[in-house]
């Protein structure tokens, strides 16, 4: 199945038509707004998305496009997930690979926000966390997917993102901002 069959091309609520069960409708709304607040507060904002989801439509990247059409926004998979559709605009990047070790590739680079939901063991969250999480600027985000499903029948294979979330993100340095549905949100604080 072609997974672009669905994306339209006339770049308006890019969201509404990709199918599947990815993502929630309050979800994508969410992931919406968190990014057209990070373009809103940084002049040519960094959003890496883990976790590109091909086989769901891109349904985060065209989200985070929808709210922030200006952005760069790198999506990172461990899979090759084909050429980047149209529709994402010519400031989006895929990279193949692990998103576990990739953030040293980007370490002289300002990144204001980062949405996790790649791997969903509790150590590959645990390696986005320490990876990812110190090269947010001030005021950024860090969201996580699949946070909200902790013990509820048939998600045992996400539990590893509460966990992660909940040992390795110190309050102090991220506030919490939202919770919708399954993603849980935290703001940089300096």
């Amino acid at each position: 199945m072609d997974s672009t069959k669905y994306i339209p091309t006339h770049g308006v609520e890019l969201w509404k038509n990709v199918r599947g069960m990815h993502m929630h409708h309050k979800e994508r709304l969410f992931l919406i707004e968190l990014a057209k607040s990070i373009e809103s507060k940084f002049e040519q904002p960094t959003i890496v998305n883990i976790g590109i989801a091909a086989n769901y439509g891109y349904c985060s990247m065209l989200c985070l496009r929808e709210g922030a059409p200006n952005a760069r926004i790198i999506g990172i998979d461990i899979e090759e997930q084909g050429d980047v559709p149209d529709v994402l605009g010519p400031n989006t990047e895929f990279v193949i690979g692990d998103s576990g070790e990739l953030w040293r590739d980007y370490l002289d680079e300002k990144i204001h926000m980062v949405f996790v939901d790649g791997d969903h063991a509790e150590k590959g969250v645990t390696r986005d966390i320490f990876g990812w999480a110190p090269s947010v600027e001030c005021d950024g985000y860090i969201a996580f997917h699949d946070y909200g499903h902790y013990g509820k029948r048939g998600f045992e294979h996400v539990y590893g993102v509460r966990r992660a979330v909940d040992k390795n993100i110190q309050i102090g340095i991220w506030k919490l901002i939202g919770d919708v549905v399954s993603i849980r949100a935290f703001k940089r604080t300096c």
